[in-house]
């Protein structure tokens, strides 16, 4: 994880942002999500096509 990624984890782990559930590395079909919160569909996904 980056630096800020890692401070953004700290943040929305253990129910510490507004007491929602996030998810860290989550595949959704072929496809793998930084962040996720399925309560309200957010995610967080990063391009790796460089």
């Amino acid at each position: 994880m980056t630096p800020t990624e890692t401070i953004l984890w700290d943040r929305l782990r253990n129910k510490k942002f507004n007491g929602l559930k996030f998810r860290r590395q989550v595949n959704i079909g072929p496809h793998i999500v930084d962040f996720l919160c399925k309560q309200y569909k957010v995610v967080r996904v990063k391009n790796e096509d460089r």
